[in-house]
């Protein structure tokens, strides 16, 4: 791995995206279920690749062709060993519930004092983490590294590969039921991130204000415990008639472009985190404030006079539950639903899906309910007062936007529904 180690520091850009290659790069030849990168090295050397990491032994004779047994696997090494070159904080985030949310607010809060580098976009898996370590630049000073995972174990790999020296769980929820094959099971898979940070003497920060984690509190010298309020922190700012996500500190109002007192969590571990490594509170505030929720996660859109609160990247029943709590709390003259199917919850799928509609049932003086998904599909018997559509195309197309004049909205569902695309 030397060597491939020594060669990355002199063509340092690799990719497995044989279609967008810049000259120079190296190329991985990674097998999926659907593609095998060996089909296109010819390509990638047209395209301008300098090396090509290939594991097919047909190709050893190539010129600048690096042989190895298994090419995903010496992609992490790799990433592995570009890491160990690094002597700065690594900052691993992992949870049910807004991972993406809290890694951007941390990568701006801690932009105020260091250069940082961040997982971009869901690049959080045993491919985007050693491809997002392998993108960082050799003067950054602190690096924030994403995990998602969808079964026991993989956190555990993730973290041998990043080697986090601090990190946070967001929560832990009801979320990939079907991999986890229980909420013990994610109980145990997302804590494996501070399992491996208390194995290596790294820094756990646990946030108290969620209940799912304060069994991890032990009040060591390694652990950073928040979430009880107090003057020297921020205070939720709980204001039903405004759609902006507030906040106190030192009794001083500020005001997000974030949606939902879920997020407030989120904001809290970015604002922590920067406090304990000397940022600037005025300048994280600032960042705080400035920031623009992207990629249908917590966005909001005016469209004439209907408000629309988009937040269709992700759900499960521990997102969604609180998307419906806090949007029953809201303040609004009218309002209205889209629900997609939460999706990758095995056995248990069709009870979860029934409670979200007996939480639905709850909300008193919603002007429609719009369910999207076979999961939904199948209990449109047992709630025939809702607008039931197998799929989203079907939805698209039966949908009239001027049904909901005037309203506030909330789209909330799983990724693989595409709910942003029901948008007029």
């Amino acid at each position: 791995m030397n060597s491939l180690l020594d060669l990355f520091i002199k063509h340092p850009s690799v990719t497995i995206d044989s279609r967008n290659i810049n000259e120079g790069q190296i190329f991985f030849a990674i097998k999926g279920d659907n593609f095998d990168g060996h089909d296109f090295i010819s390509n990638a050397f047209e395209m301008g690749a300098s090396y090509c990491v290939a594991s097919d032994l047909k190709y050893k004779d190539y010129p600048s062709v690096i042989i190895v047994e298994d090419t995903l696997k010496a992609l992490q090494d790799l990433a592995r060993a570009y890491r160990k070159t690094f002597d700065i904080p690594f900052f691993g985030i992992t949870g049910s519930n807004g991972k993406t949310t809290t890694k951007e607010l941390l990568a701006r809060v801690m932009a105020t004092r260091f250069k940082t580098h961040m997982t971009k976009g869901n690049f959080n898996n045993h491919i985007g983490v050693p491809l997002t370590i392998l993108a960082m630049p050799n003067d950054a000073e602190f690096a924030i590294i994403e995990m998602g995972a969808n079964h026991i174990g993989e956190i555990r790999e993730l973290c041998e590969i990043c080697l986090p020296t601090h990190g946070l769980i967001t929560n832990i929820g009801l979320a990939h039921l079907e991999g986890f094959g229980s909420a013990e099971g994610v109980k145990i898979g997302k804590s494996e991130l501070m399992d491996h940070l208390s194995n290596q003497g790294g820094v756990q920060f646990i946030n108290l204000r969620e209940e799912s984690l304060r069994f991890l509190s032990k009040s060591t010298e390694n652990q950073i415990l928040f979430g009880n309020e107090n003057n020297e922190s921020l205070i939720l700012h709980d204001d039903q008639d405004n759609l902006n996500l507030g906040f106190i500190y030192k009794d001083k109002l500020y005001e997000t472009q974030l949606f939902g007192a879920h997020n407030f969590n989120n904001i809290l571990s970015a604002f922590e985190v920067g406090k304990y490594f000397g940022c600037d509170i005025s300048e994280m505030i600032e960042a705080i404030v400035q920031y623009q929720p992207t990629n249908n996660r917590s966005q909001r859109y005016q469209l004439g006079d209907l408000t629309i609160l988009l937040d269709a990247y992700n759900a499960n029943p521990t997102s969604v539950y609180h998307a419906i709590q806090n949007f029953g709390t809201l303040v609004a003259e009218r309002k209205s639903v889209i629900l997609g199917d939460m999706l990758e919850l095995g056995e248990a799928s069709s009870d979860f899906h029934r409670k979200v509609l007996a939480d639905l049932a709850s909300l008193s003086g919603l002007n429609k309910v719009i369910l999207v998904g076979a999961a939904f599909y199948q209990l449109r018997y047992e709630f025939p007062k809702y607008n039931f559509y197998e799929t989203t195309i079907d939805a698209s197309r039966h949908l009239d936007w001027k049904d909901f004049n005037g309203d506030t909205l909330l789209i909330k569902g799983s990724r693989g529904l595409k709910l942003e695309s029901l948008l007029p």
